[in-house]
């Protein structure tokens, strides 16, 4: 009787093929791993900056709606212009008068403080305390506006340079977008307050 002994090996070309696959579907999976990623890094900044922005336009409103004479006694708006507002209030319940600044830096809306100190008491400008306040904008040349007493919620802002003293409402814009080649469109918030201490339209 005669025996046939099979061989159990695999050939060269079944090797090659077998890890050309197993290559193939390694590079997929890594491709596809990266892109998972890759978006949920990007989700998750987008939503850090949108929630950045609107604590920061909460802060600014209720911040300026209560805005008043500086310790000094100077008037409660400082300086108001399309990119940056300066104002007094007193956002420590300490008595004092900060002095809050907002304004456009580059791409960046930046929030400096001041508070007034010595002996007699001064604003020292050395003094003030600058932080990012909302990140990423897109066209930043336009992010206060202002209105005068006959605003009733429609009508065109007073045009630049504004008079100072007839501004009694603040509408503030900021449209954001890490990525303003890519989805989802451009972030947009607006908030608009009353200055409560320069209401004389009652």
């Amino acid at each position: 009787m005669q025996r046939t002994i099979l061989s159990a090996g695999f050939t060269i070309v079944e090797i090659t093929i077998t890890l050309a696959i197993l290559l193939g579907v390694l590079l997929v999976v890594g491709n596809f791993t990266t892109d998972v990623f890759k978006i949920s890094r990007f989700i998750n900044t987008t939503l850090t900056a949108q929630d950045q922005a609107r604590r920061t336009i909460g802060n600014l409103v209720a911040e300026l709606r209560t805005a008043s004479i500086s310790s000094l006694g100077a008037y409660p708006i400082a300086a108001a212009s399309a990119t940056s507002l300066t104002f007094y209030s007193d956002i420590d319940a300490d008595s004092y008068k900060e002095r809050l600044r907002y304004f456009v830096s580059g791409t960046t809306l930046k929030r400096g403080l001041l508070k007034p100190s010595g002996n007699p008491l001064t604003y020292n400008p050395a003094n003030e305390t600058i932080t990012d306040a909302v990140t990423w904008l897109v066209n930043p040349t336009s992010i206060f506006s202002y209105f005068d007493t006959s605003y009733n919620g429609q009508g065109s802002p007073l045009t630049f340079p504004v008079s100072i003293p007839v501004v009694r409402h603040v509408r503030v814009t900021v449209q954001i977008d890490q990525y303003p080649n890519e989805p989802p469109e451009t972030y947009e918030l607006s908030s608009e307050v009353n200055i409560r201490n320069l209401k004389d339209n009652l």
